[in-house]
């Protein structure tokens, strides 16, 4: 019963919030001249989470929104979509919209323009690993303590491992869908332009349903796009007020053959590699140079030099008799991994 009434309170608070003028809070915003000022719709793009994650570039994986229309009867949004793998996240007719304007709220009339397709492209993703290096620490564990229950006299130690973490990316093909369309919200006029200084486009996806871990209920997670609306707009405007314009999203969304774009080439630098001295960490570094003779430019250049931070790396930790066996443990470890993770691209 308590949370059947704080969900109800929270949502009146936040439309209190709204109602008196405050500005709302949002994940993105930009801020363009208000069209009853400027008798148009300035260029305008909102992006929200990250515009090129695991790798992707921002035409094959983009969210962002665009206010193309505002005028006393109407205003219009063309929306981009993108996700992985489950068509229905492009689709704007799964997707939830809601526009709050003044403490107002609407909903909205969605087209679609491009319909959801998918597409496969080539990205990334982060890996982590943990090599012991071979150094060791010792640590008290017991001793006599004061009333704070520190330890101020040691009377048991423990020697421990130290460790290191490298992070490192690996190729990763993703299946990305994307979709664009339009959401028009009918606001019949009820608020003069003189009291509009924002627009708040909410949005919530058919994928990102929840439950909280505190109330015990499903909510989806939702995105705020903000439009801050600047200069001063005179207390009576002559109808009819506002215009169209803004950025026309959907053009860029359109359905295509998945592609890659080749870079310029460049004269290719000579990467200098030396022997570690240990032959586990020599043989790692060798298959890492020879799959990166079969890459592409780019990540032929990545992989390269990855190979020269370890092999540095490893005859630095040669050079000190502790490490030696830590590191060659850890380059039999690396050499199987990154063996698995690259057998797709030929380096088995």
């Amino acid at each position: 019963m308590k949370n059947q009434r704080l969900i109800p309170a929270l949502v009146a608070l936040a439309g209190l919030s709204l109602a008196a003028g405050c500005r709302p809070r949002a994940d993105a915003f930009v801020k363009i001249q208000h069209p009853a000022v400027a008798g148009n719709v300035e260029a305008n793009e909102v992006e929200w989470n990250d515009g090129a994650p695991f790798g992707l570039s921002k035409d094959i994986f983009r969210n962002v929104a665009s206010l193309t229309e505002m005028s006393s009867d109407q205003v219009c949004f063309e929306i981009i979509l993108s996700g992985f793998d489950d068509e229905s996240v492009g689709d704007l007719s799964r997707a939830g919209f809601l526009l709050y304007i003044d403490g107002e709220r609407y909903t909205p009339k969605v087209e679609q323009f491009v319909e959801p397709h998918k597409s496969e492209h080539k990205g990334k993703k982060t890996e982590f690993e943990t090599v012991d290096t071979g150094l060791r620490e010792n640590v008290c564990v017991d001793g006599l303590r004061n009333d704070r229950g520190e330890i101020v006299s040691c009377t048991r130690w423990q020697q421990n491992a130290i460790t290191q973490t490298h992070a490192y990316d690996v190729p990763m093909m993703y299946n990305v869908v994307q979709g664009a369309g339009q959401a028009c919200f009918d606001t019949k006029g009820k608020t003069p332009p003189s009291e509009i200084a924002n627009l708040l486009l909410e949005i919530s996806n058919s994928k990102s349903e929840r439950t909280s871990g505190y109330w015990g209920v499903r909510y989806k997670a939702t995105t705020r796009l903000r439009w801050d609306l600047l200069g001063d707009v005179a207390e009576e405007v002559k109808s009819p007020w506002g215009g169209q314009g803004g950025t026309h999203l959907a053009a860029g969304s359109k359905k295509a053959e998945p592609r890659e774009v080749e870079p310029e080439p460049e004269a290719e630098e000579e990467v200098s590699i030396e022997k570690t001295g240990i032959p586990a960490c020599d043989s790692y570094v060798e298959h890492v140079m020879k799959c990166a003779d079969k890459q592409k430019p780019t990540d032929k250049k990545a992989m390269q030099q990855n190979a020269a931070e370890a092999s540095a790396k490893y005859k630095e930790m040669a050079e000190g008799k502790a490490g030696k066996g830590g590191a060659a443990t850890a380059c039999k470890a690396k050499l199987a991994t990154f063996q698995k993770a690259n057998a797709d691209a030929g380096c088995k």
